[in-house]
């Protein structure tokens, strides 16, 4: 972590340990608290004492989000202050891609997460169609995924025409477009044009910097930098929108997420100067022309090692993460929790990543992707099944927790492995990565299906049958990849 240099590893291991040990804790106390008296102060109006145990609380929480909020863009900024010097030198471009990447993906899902504490609340109240009240709630959030997901495959397409830095940049300009749209019109359909511009804006930069990162010769901190400004941006939108949405109104977040939009566009042609990408370059040989011609996109997929990974790893690997993304807030409301200790519970497990992620990643980096990939699974597994067991709110929680472990191992290594096999080089790194996005978007959209179908029956057997999936997408793919040492 830049900005903490002159800290030996081990305290600044320890340093990170017991800073986010201690947020964490501070969140979950002042949470479950509210599961035992909070709440029976609602019942009970003439209870002056729980009334102010409850304001009192409330107060705590808001003081540690606001405090973790400028942890946040302080840590984010300090992390890009060594990139500055460097920036100097004309040719340096290449050389800060790690810094420069996780800058911008940081800035992209901050303003693509200022909504996300109240855009389901929004579009339920704005939509008057024939729709359901539910369905047309989640319909702006699912367009928006499909609309990433078609467009992160489009963009790794037009990568083989267009450079990164620029396709990046239109990404940020379709992305303001989008959110002006829906900030000058309060009405439903302008919210849906809007969510849909933003997700294919995103697409775009997304498959740019995943390209970016899987042709560097940093290809391993270029996508540790990917991920922590991922988890750093959904978190700082999400702490940030939860307290201005109050003061300015769901039609004004919009026009700050256009106004942040058109900055990351700016910051973009400044910093982002990506390098060619291994894939690109193999494919200006004849040869390789002839490969990428044979292998179709059909056979990619499901005729090569690359869609074992993609169905067996990535798809499982969003399958867990949606239990904590779409299942966590319906068991909590439905344990007498509130919305806002909901995304107070989700910022815990971003807080673990953040401040113990850096701290992790050269004992990570020593293991190699594949068994960090093969770590991360296990882990979830392990939370599912104690959730399973015990299927409380404190055991939600530690799976809340555990899920951020497995994303230290495996957010990251998933991407440097898939950028790493041979398939993929031979396929084109570009269009390859972009395949990657459209798989994982699409497996987010459908995987609140999928974990609704099998919740329904409990969380015990819910919770046991995403462990097992986890598991068996584990053991298929080493049996695709036994022998493998990547």
């Amino acid at each position: 972590m830049a900005g903490f240099g002159k800290i030996k590893s081990k305290k600044r291991f320890v340093f990170f340990i017991v800073l986010g040990s201690v947020l964490s804790v501070v969140f979950t106390v002042l949470i479950c608290r509210a599961d035992t008296a909070d709440f029976i102060g609602h019942a009970d109006a003439v209870d002056t004492t729980r009334g102010y145990m409850m304001q009192t609380r409330d107060v705590a929480l808001n003081a540690v989000s606001l405090l973790l909020l400028v942890v946040l863009l302080v840590m984010e900024f300090a992390a890009f202050a060594p990139a500055r010097r460097k920036l100097k030198d004309p040719g340096a471009g290449s050389c800060v891609l790690p810094e420069t990447a996780r800058l911008l993906t940081f800035l992209l899902f901050t303003v693509n997460c200022l909504q996300d504490s109240f855009i389901s609340f929004h579009a339920m109240n704005t939509h008057n169609s024939m729709l359901p009240q539910a369905f047309g709630g989640s319909l702006p959030i699912v367009a928006e995924a499909l609309s990433v997901a078609v467009f992160a495959a489009l963009g790794g397409l037009a990568l083989r025409k267009i450079k990164g830095k620029h396709l990046c940049f239109t990404g940020a300009l379709v992305t303001m477009a989008g959110f002006v749209i829906a900030g000058l019109s309060p009405g439903y359909a302008p919210l849906l044009i809007g969510k849909i511009l933003a997700g294919a804006g995103l697409g775009l930069c997304v498959v740019s910097l995943g390209a970016a990162a899987a042709g560097s010769a940093a290809a391993s901190s270029t996508f540790a930098g990917i991920t922590f400004g991922t988890i750093s941006g959904i978190q700082t939108g999400i702490v940030a929108g939860s307290l201005i949405v109050k003061f300015i109104g769901y039609q004004n977040i919009f026009l700050l997420s256009a106004g942040l939009a058109g900055i990351t566009g700016v910051v973009t042609l400044i910093l982002f100067n990506p390098p060619k990408t291994q894939g690109s370059a193999a494919l200006n040989t004849e040869s390789e022309k002839k490969i990428k011609t044979k292998m179709r996109v059909f056979s990619f997929l499901f005729g090569t090692r690359a869609g074992a990974f993609l169905f067996f790893i990535l798809a499982p690997a969003y399958v867990g993460a949606c239990v904590i993304d779409y299942y966590m807030p319906l068991f909590s409301l439905s344990n007498g929790l509130s919305e806002t200790n909901v995304g107070q519970i989700s910022i815990i497990y971003g807080m673990f990543v953040l401040f113990i992620g850096p701290a992790l990643t050269p004992w990570i980096s020593k293991l190699g992707s594949l068994k960090a990939i093969i770590i991360a699974p296990l882990v979830l597994a392990a939370g599912m099944v104690l959730f399973a067991l015990f299927p409380t709110v404190w055991a939600m929680i530690v799976l809340v927790l555990l899920y951020g472990v497995s994303l230290c191992f495996g957010y990251a290594y998933r991407s440097i492995f898939y950028a790493s096999m041979p398939e993929v080089v031979k396929f084109g790194t570009d269009e390859a990565m972009g395949y990657f996005g459209m798989f994982e978007n699409i497996t987010q959209t459908f995987a609140p299906l999928l974990i609704a179908s099998v919740m329904i029956t409990g969380p015990a057997l819910g919770a046991f049958t995403v462990a097992s999936i986890l598991l068996g997408g584990l053991v298929v793919f080493l049996v695709f990849f036994r022998g493998d040492k990547v």
